[in-house]
């Protein structure tokens, strides 16, 4: 039955507007009707992959050269008829070179006949220069290539094979850029990008001055996406630890730096952005603060540092409370580090000086790895709930280990999935067994039902009788995941501090790795308020498993 056909022309123009285009032609020979379609699509996706030999196509040779020629030539005579093809202007043009080496890309783009490689031949320019191309609004120029991983920090000379003119792209209706691979250089002064909403770079090379061009001439730019992107500098001066580098985004409203580097040396790097309604940091902890002040509107932060701390801790410390001064106005704040003992601001003097108060915080989520014991890690938990008198949910991600076990391979998940399924046989048994023993102890010999596993969680003293604002009247839900220890479990004794002191605590949510402590934690938790001091806490507070 053909369920396509029958579907409205709306429809179809949606999705060939996001396939290629020779799988778009050639579905005219399923229907006559297909035929027409997906020339009124607006979207003209163009691939190709660049010849190549032995993994790197040298030109040694004239019939190489004729090879590769010919090649170029027939993926440009394509391009132009798929766009000439088109019932009208074209809104979303993407054009993606694959290849193995970026040599073998730059050799397909700017080659010319008599075997040399100028860049002044530019394939990409050439494609961008049709007629009906001219009121473009997407536009996704991507040369993708094994450029290796990007793991701990941008390899500085090896991003960007394409260096893009942006005086040849359309650029007055151009709504959305995307560029993978490429570097920008220059920016003629009279080219103008009125209608760019974001900006989007994946392993590019851009000096900061350029980038500041671009943006200035984007008044509308509201979301900026650098991924493994460089930030050069124009000038080759030595750069000392106090230098500042700066980059202003009047507009902005979502900024995203991942894996990003600037400069070189110890630079700090100065944002001014206003409007800035979220932020995103994945990466190596380095000098970085938005000027003059935290964003009045920032309600979302999310920072992911990669590596382990350097050969002082304490310097590395300072510069990540310093970081997270930032952004004191957000009201949601994803925090991931590599080791949470690193983190924790022990002397009295020091918390003083570094911890300020994240007044309208209402979520945090927190994770990384501690030690078993998790001594240090609970000041790094308690120096936080201090910081945050309003947070309201609460999510606390521990590991003892650097590899989470999501990304292990799949026989060892497998394994694991086998053995948390035995786990649960064994505790619901265990529960059975505990509710027959105590039937039978109703006629006098009471075995002690409350000396469970769960009495092991013993105090914490970074965290146990203290007084958090939080714990006594925003903080209504907590979702902690963990992995037990066979003794001395941090993730159990937070489960028992959170239930005693959490006055107004409404549901925490678990999840210990087995899937097994949530079917016996309220009947715990329940005995744990009831000992607890305060009388005015809330008794309704549900235990639920926490979805992974």
């Amino acid at each position: 039955m053909d369920r396509l056909s029958e579907l409205p022309d709306d429809l179809i123009r949606r999705v060939f507007h996001f396939a290629p285009v020779k799988e778009a032609a050639s579905t005219g020979a399923l229907s006559r009707r297909f035929r027409s379609v997906w020339r009124s699509s607006d979207a003209v996706n163009l691939q190709a992959r660049a010849l190549e030999d032995d993994g790197s196509y040298r030109c040694n040779s004239e019939q190489q050269t004729r090879r590769l020629l010919s090649h170029r030539d027939a993926f440009v005579s394509g391009a132009k008829a798929a766009l000439h093809a088109a019932d009208d202007h074209v809104t979303r043009l993407s054009l993606r070179l694959q290849a193995r080496a970026d040599d073998t890309i730059r050799n397909f783009v700017h080659l010319r006949s008599d075997g040399r490689w100028l860049n002044n031949m530019d394939v990409v320019a050439d494609v961008l220069s049709h007629p009906k191309v001219r009121r473009v609004e997407e536009l996704q120029i991507a040369m993708d290539y094994n450029h290796g991983s990007f793991d701990q920090e941008v390899r500085l000379h090896r991003t960007g094979v394409y260096e893009i003119k942006l005086g040849s792209i359309p650029s007055k209706t151009l709504r959305v850029l995307e560029l993978t691979s490429c570097k920008i250089f220059t920016l003629p002064a009279a080219v103008k990008f009125p209608c760019l909403a974001s900006l989007r770079m994946d392993n590019c090379y851009v000096p900061l001055q350029h980038l500041q061009s671009v943006i200035f001439s984007a008044p509308a730019l509201h979301a900026v996406h650098l991924e493994s992107v460089y930030l050069g500098r124009c000038d080759r001066k030595e750069e000392e630890e106090g230098t500042v580098v700066r980059l202003h985004c009047p507009a902005v409203t979502w900024l995203v730096l991942d894996k990003c580097g600037w400069t070189e040396g110890e630079c700090k790097l100065e944002i001014d952005a206003p409007r800035l309604r979220r932020f995103k940091y994945t990466g190596l902890l380095r000098r970085l603060s938005l000027s003059p002040q935290p964003p009045p509107d920032l309600s979302r932060v999310d920072l992911h540092f990669i590596s382990d701390y350097g050969e002082d801790p304490c310097r590395d410390r300072v510069l990540l409370w310093k970081f997270l001064h930032n952004f004191r106005s957000a009201k949601e704040l994803k925090l991931l580090v590599q080791h949470l003992e690193y983190i924790a601001v022990v002397d009295a003097a020091e918390r003083a000086k570094l911890l300020r108060p994240f007044r309208n915080l209402e979520r945090l989520e927190l994770g990384g790895v501690h030690r078993p014991k998790g001594k240090t890690a609970a000041v790094a938990i308690a120096n936080l709930l201090r910081c945050c008198p309003a947070v309201r949910d609460l999510h606390i991600n521990l590991s003892t280990t650097k590899n989470d076990s999501d990304k292990q391979p799949r026989h060892v998940r497998e394994f694991l999935q086998r053995k948390s399924r035995d786990d649960l046989h064994n505790s619901i048994q265990h529960f059975l067994r505990r509710r027959l023993e105590r039937v039978v102890s109703l006629k006098g010999e009471i075995s002690h039902d409350d000396a469970d596993d769960y009495d092991e969680a013993a105090d914490i003293p970074a965290l146990t009788g203290r007084s958090f604002p939080c714990l006594q009247d925003s903080l209504r839900r907590v979702s902690l995941r963990f992995w037990p220890e066979k003794t001395n479990c941090f993730g159990m004794k937070l489960i028992r501090f959170f239930a005693e002191n959490g006055i107004a605590l409404e549901e925490m949510r678990i999840d210990d790795g087995n899937n097994w402590m949530n079917q016996h934690a309220n009947r715990n938790v329940e005995r744990w308020i009831a000992n607890s001091s305060s009388q005015k806490r809330n008794t309704t507070l549900k235990v639920l498993p926490l979805k992974r």
